[in-house]
């Protein structure tokens, strides 16, 4: 009886001890991430036939890539940061390249080597675009930007156009080629009016952004401004016509007036100062910058200028209406994300606020979310923040913080395969089948 109570026992403690192992070893080997690590404004720009970019920030330091592969197969290549693989910073630009025409991949982002982040349960994706034979006429957008170094990266939105950015060198100046940026279908080069086309620029790094407005213009170059600051060079023309300097022909000489005549005056009156004078008001929308521009999410960050501390009213009407109050900051901006997702179609947005006489006025202004560029195509956007999970693909939208600057990224149109890392978890489960069996086997003896 003795004998069949001590191998009972030692079952017991033993089943005991393989339990607590487990439980251990799982907890260890899920990576542990603080909230300073997770990615947030997470942007998916640079779509071209054989490439696109992804980038993303962090609030505290940290080293970040990309592991990407063909959806539908197992996610095992992986990209470094554009400034080196063991870049450590709070802002994070991967650019993955040598990939293929009109090919959909996913990605996960991989921060400190350990940790991976996904669509809250599904990799990331996106596709590439077609090859277009012709190549357009070579044009960049370039400028400097004081108090920037390489921490920063410029983002550039385009009426029609997938969404680009570009790392900003040492010097704080930046350049991005506007003429071969791809239309939101990705079809064909973007077009656009050489000189009015209105662009807007974000600029951050992970501490300060900026917010600029210019046309196509004054964009080479673009005019010198400090990170942080929000600007409209949309009135400032850099190819201004020199002044013209009236000149004054001698008259020809006439005969002495007689006695007849009486010699009339000559008056002279001053030229007119012919100044152009641009209207301008406290209160703007800055995002959209024209009225019916396409806007490529249904969650956008609306974006303009205002009184300083002062409350205003927006207000989203179309298929669906949102409203909300919310404070311009003290230096004069304001940026607004309505709590629901918009609906694909024509939308418009009305700022109202109260003049300096007390007196209501409202500012309206129209754009349209395309069905098309909101599912394959980024723009600014705003989501959950990424999850630390893996699992099938199905239809994933990029995650982004809800109160920061977003980009829409791109979604898929049909079902997308199963993708994901399945080791950790079939390795669990064979280990507690041996332990099950192992205790059961012991308890019979």
């Amino acid at each position: 009886m003795l004998g069949k109570k001590i191998p009972t026992l030692l079952a017991l403690v033993m089943l005991l001890a393989s339990v607590l192992g487990g439980f251990y070893w799982i907890k260890n080997t899920v990576p542990k991430v603080s909230e300073d690590e997770r990615p947030t404004q997470i942007k998916i720009t640079n779509i071209a036939d054989n490439k696109f970019s992804v980038s993303w920030t962090t609030k505290a330091p940290s080293q970040g890539k990309i592991e990407y592969g063909l959806v539908g197969e197992k996610i095992t290549l992986l990209k470094g940061d554009d400034r080196g693989d063991n870049y450590r910073g709070s802002t994070h630009h991967v650019s993955v390249v040598n990939l293929q025409p009109n090919t959909q991949y996913a990605f996960r982002i991989l921060v400190n080597e350990n940790a991976r982040f996904d669509n809250n349960g599904t990799p990331y994706a996106v596709n590439t675009a077609s090859i277009i034979n012709e190549i357009p006429a070579a044009r960049s957008l370039y400028g400097q930007i004081e108090g920037a170094d390489e921490n920063a990266i410029v983002y550039l939105s385009l009426p029609g156009a997938v969404p680009y950015s570009s790392l900003v060198k040492n010097n704080g100046s930046y350049s991005i080629p506007i003429s071969t940026i791809r239309s939101s279908d990705l079809k064909q080069y973007v077009s656009y009016d050489p000189a009015a086309t209105i662009i807007g620029l974000t600029v951050d790094n992970g501490l300060k952004s900026s917010q600029i407005t210019v046309t196509t213009q004054n964009i080479n170059p673009v005019p010198t401004f400090t990170l942080g600051e929000t600007k409209d060079f949309r009135s400032q023309i850099d190819n201004a016509e020199p002044v013209r300097i009236a000149q004054v022909e001698p008259l020809q000489q006439t005969p002495p007036p007689t006695s007849e005549q009486t010699a009339a005056p000559l008056n002279i009156e001053p030229l007119q100062n012919q100044v152009n004078l641009v209207e301008s008001s406290s209160y703007t929308i800055g995002y959209p910058a024209v009225d019916g521009e396409v806007i490529s999410t249904t969650k956008p960050e609306f974006r303009g200028t205002g009184v300083k501390n002062e409350v205003i009213t927006l207000a989203v009407s179309g298929q669906k209406s949102v409203t909300d109050s919310i404070r311009v900051d003290a230096a004069g901006n304001w940026k607004w994300t309505p709590a629901l997702a918009l609906a694909i179609g024509k939308q418009k947005i009305v700022l109202s606020y109260k003049d300096s006489n007390n007196v209501s006025k409202t500012i309206e202004r129209s754009f349209s979310i395309s069905n098309s560029s909101a599912v394959a195509v980024p723009a600014f956007v705003a989501s959950p923040s990424a999850s630390i999970k893996a699992s099938p693909i199905s239809n994933p939208v990029i995650s982004t913080a809800a109160a920061s600057p977003r980009v829409v990224m791109p979604d898929t149109d049909t079902e997308v395969p199963t993708t994901g890392v399945m080791t950790p978890l079939l390795l669990t489960g064979a280990i507690g089948f041996a332990i099950v069996i192992i205790g059961a086997y012991l308890l019979v003896l």
